[in-house]
């Protein structure tokens, strides 16, 4: 006799559900592109515009300052102006930056583009998810957050293949695809996107608000120029990034709604959780960057053929992240912390930025898959020791901060990579030769870092397992 395999009516996708789960995946598959497609063109444009290794730090860190920064304050935004009016705005003005940014001819121009599509991510990623959970019924919810987190780890791979091919054309038109299909998404969105009402926020003070954005760009400054040759520079910038948080710390004390609220029950476990994802993004950051660099830039790899020999990362990262829930309730998140992030100092060990071209099978592939693995392991369950036994309610603020620590964790660490490279550098020095000059070093600073990130995640580790659901 046949059977009957028909879904239950209320686990079927509803009308218009597809399309929606469509636009908001996207919209996150184009944030996560962000990064790997920048670093990928970053020696074409520094060739181009006749660029500094500072003015590309500034160029791939500039989106993580603009995402992590407005995280904090995102959610009060898209209160007071509502979901959908926010989501358009954002996508419309993603699509101008990336437009700015493919051709203008001024680095400085193309920093601030990036910063300003950091902006606009900070936006459309949490109210995506937000609007996941309100639109979709329990019966559906869950398979929609994993094609909505599946795109997210699938755009760091996207981003590779995109990159390495249309650089062959030109940066110009790898910083200009973002445009066309942020324009093409926002024409979906203004279909799909349900309509809703302000649902009113709590005000957040103007002090505040600067200093949640303007001081992790002071301290980044700071950092970089502690090593480029600007010295006062870095003392002044040094300087407002104390009194900024100052000032941050002192407003959230005294105010009645801080934009940083973590459950007292929580707060060891977040915090070691928070301090593990920012060292490991920072660290992978601080490579990715180096590598790139060095494989380009120094050896004169091609963006297609440097690309292709990053892209395990991709493939581990994507090819593990439907498995990622399972395996936490097989093994444990702590475990998985554990085991991912000892995988990456030594990673980080084995690739040496020499001159001589390196043998891709023995010198550069062991660490690439160290990478991935590292990370298809850590990466995932640091998200779930961050937010497991959240009441829905703690969930949003809760998740905000993590992400801003892991976007300006990247931020930070890029900066220190940077001031390493540039130490001692005589101004005008071809960045092939200050990679080659300060790439060992820089690396051995990722690893300490990725380092720290495993000390952090030993924290949890005697922790009681969660039992599977």
């Amino acid at each position: 006799m046949a059977t009957n395999t028909t879904r239950p009516p209320e686990t079927r996708w509803r009308r218009g559900d597809l399309a929606l789960l469509g636009v908001l995946s996207g919209t996150m598959l184009l944030d996560a592109v962000e990064v790997s497609m920048t670093a990928i063109v970053l020696p074409s444009l520094g060739a181009d515009l006749d660029a500094t290794v500072s003015d590309l730090h500034w160029t791939m860190s500039g989106f993580a300052l603009g995402f992590g920064g407005l995280l904090l304050l995102g959610g009060r935004v898209v209160g007071a102006l509502g979901r959908r009016r926010v989501y358009l705005a954002s996508l419309l003005v993603f699509a101008l930056a990336s437009l700015v940014s493919a051709v203008v001819a001024d680095p400085t121009a193309i920093v601030a583009a990036r910063f300003v599509k950091g902006l606009c991510a900070a936006l459309t990623a949490p109210t995506g998810l937000a609007i996941i959970a309100d639109r979709f019924p329990p019966a559906t919810r869950a398979r929609a957050v994993a094609v909505y987190a599946f795109a997210g780890a699938a755009g760091f791979t996207a981003g590779l293949a995109l990159s390495g091919a249309l650089t062959l054309l030109g940066w110009r038109v790898t910083f200009l695809l973002p445009a066309v299909a942020a324009l093409l998404l926002l024409a979906l969105a203004v279909r799909w996107l349900p309509r809703d009402l302000p649902a009113g926020a709590e005000r957040v003070g103007p002090a505040a608000a600067v200093a949640v954005l303007a001081g992790p760009a002071a301290l980044t400054y700071a950092i970089v120029n502690a090593g480029g040759g600007n010295p006062p520079g870095a003392v002044a910038a040094g300087i407002l990034a104390a009194a900024l948080g100052v000032v941050f710390v002192v407003t959230e004390r005294r105010s009645p709604a801080p934009l940083i609220r973590v459950p007292a029950r929580l707060r060891g476990r977040l915090v070691r959780a928070v301090l593990g994802a920012a060292a490991m993004n920072g660290a992978f950051w601080g490579f990715l960057f180096v590598g790139t660099l060095h494989l380009q830039a120094a050896l004169g790899w091609s963006a297609l053929r440097c690309a292709a020999a990053l892209l395990p990362i991709g493939l581990l990262l994507t090819g593990a992240a439907p498995f990622s829930a399972r395996l936490a309730r097989r093994f444990g998140a702590a475990a998985l912390v554990v085991a991912g992030s000892a995988a990456l100092p030594l990673a980080y060990l084995l690739y040496r930025p020499a001159a001589r071209p390196p043998e891709y099978l023995t010198d550069v592939l062991p660490a690439v898959l160290l990478i991935g693995a590292g990370f298809a392991l850590a990466f995932p369950a640091l998200h779930v020791r961050a937010t497991e036994g959240l009441a829905p309610e703690e969930r949003g603020p809760v998740g905000a901060l993590y992400q801003a620590a892991v976007q300006l964790g990247g931020a930070v660490v890029l900066a220190a990579v940077t001031a390493l490279l540039l130490a001692g550098t005589p101004t005008g020095r071809p960045i092939g030769t200050t990679v080659l000059a300060g790439g060992r070093s820089a690396l051995l600073l990722v690893a300490a870092v990725a380092g720290a990130g495993l000390v952090a995640a030993l924290g949890p580790l005697g922790r009681r397992r969660p039992h599977a659901s």
